[in-house]
């Protein structure tokens, strides 16, 4: 079976930046730059994978305003469009860093008080009222882990070592389920390219910490991620979590938490 080489880039700066390499050092076979956007289009015509219809903005505004004692009630009436977004993005956050398999509940830190406490119950109960849905990057994501790997037409070994952050666990998973597939050892040109590139590959792959081709994947260490509780101002609402932990200290301007 064919095998694609992907060398995984940050974003499309880094992308143009790494071709530019390739195209000076000649031609090369089965050798893919992108980004994020890049491998998901990749797979979907490597696994055959369509397009699903996107409800997640529409189920996640009817779940949102039929809970009218939430902690967002108030803000919603003043500010739906500002206070939507807010939930959204938190919503999306704390789904990437539960990861695929995992229900948000089962990852409910033990350092929240009962305030912050309340409010991710709260967002728990918005996300089964959306009836368990996800973002479509998730869903693509989940639908990909779940394909039989007999229906892909190439293999896809995926080379992350150049990444400046740290994927969430539904990239990781990603990414090892992939160079799981691809099997045998990392190709020893595209190794010394990406050392010559700056990527520290005995590391493991990088910050990522993702194994490239050919090395064994980290152990799984559970849900990777904690919540800071701040609070809203009324109409408009605060910045409230932050995941991968460290990211986020700034208190909030009300509550000074």
């Amino acid at each position: 079976m064919t095998k694609v080489h992907f060398i995984l880039a940050e974003d499309r700066a880094q992308s143009r930046f790494i071709k530019r390499q390739l195209a000076e050092t000649g031609a090369w076979l089965h050798l893919v730059v992108g980004t994020w956007l890049e491998l998901a289009e990749t797979l979907q015509g490597v696994f055959l994978a369509g397009t699903v219809e996107d409800h997640w903005g529409q189920r996640l505004a009817q779940a949102a305003a039929g809970m009218e004692e939430a902690f967002w009630a108030a803000s919603l009436q003043v500010a739906p469009a500002e206070t939507l977004a807010c939930l959204d993005a938190e919503l999306r956050r704390l789904l990437r860093a539960a990861g695929p398999g995992q229900m948000l509940a089962d990852c409910r830190p033990e350092s929240l008080g009962a305030r912050g406490s309340r409010h991710f119950l709260e967002l728990c109960a918005l996300h089964r009222g959306m009836e368990g849905i996800l973002p479509a990057e998730l869903d693509m994501v989940q639908r990909l882990l779940a394909v039989e790997p007999a229906t892909r037409l190439k293999d896809v070994a995926v080379y992350p070592g150049l990444l400046r952050s740290v994927p969430d666990p539904w990239q990781q998973a990603l990414l090892q389920w992939l160079n799981g597939l691809a099997g045998s050892q990392a190709d020893a040109e595209i190794l010394a390219l990406l050392a010559a590139l700056g990527a520290d590959e005995g590391q493991g792959g990088g910050p990522s910490g993702i194994s490239p081709p050919g090395c064994s994947p980290p152990a799984a260490t559970g849900c990777p991620w904690t919540i800071r509780s701040s609070g809203w101002r009324f109409g408009t609402p605060c910045r409230r979590w932050r995941w991968p932990p460290g990211s986020f200290s700034r208190p909030c301007a009300t509550t000074g938490v």
